[in-house]
């Protein structure tokens, strides 16, 4: 119902494979318990680009596995804790040449046109506030990473 989504058109950072084998190694996959999107993406990244070099078994998010699906603030806490990372939203990239939308704003039946502006105008606003990150109270370099991350990892059009 917007004019805007969640994607990435590249790198993500925030839906990663992490191991501390290097990726050619691993024979299974732990899905995330957080994301849909996310566990079907790899599914298919496996049938479709992975399943050609080598046999990966994606198991639930309980089990057992080599690696690990993990999203959100997760992804971003294991970015230093694990010796190998493969960005989801790279690897569509190379498989497709395409951006990947991780999520989008939908109803059912329908909803009030005002709703639906106030919401795209709430988007805009969003994206086009250049002192938003000076109101948080965090370190220069943490207001660094999450202005790349919000500026050049995600798209949202």
């Amino acid at each position: 119902i917007t004019d805007y989504c969640i994607g990435c058109d590249g790198a993500v950072r925030t839906v990663c494979i992490y191991s501390d084998k290097s990726f050619d190694q691993i024979t299974s996959i732990r899905e995330d318990s957080e994301s849909r999107t996310s566990n079907l993406l790899i599914k298919v990244l496996n049938e479709h680009h992975w399943s050609k070099k080598q046999n990966i078994s994606i198991v639930p998010f309980d089990a057992v596995a080599e690696a690990s699906l993990l999203i959100g603030d997760k992804a971003l806490m294991a970015e230093k804790k694990y010796k190998y990372v493969l960005d989801l939203g790279l690897e569509w990239k190379k498989l497709t040449g395409l951006p990947f939308v991780f999520a989008v704003w939908v109803c059912r039946p329908t909803v009030d046109p005002i709703f639906i502006q106030a919401l795209n105008d709430i988007f805009k606003y969003f994206l086009e506030t250049e002192d938003l990150f000076s109101k948080l109270q965090l370190s220069d370099d943490s207001i660094s990473n999450l202005k790349q991350y919000f500026e050049k990892n995600i798209s949202y059009r």
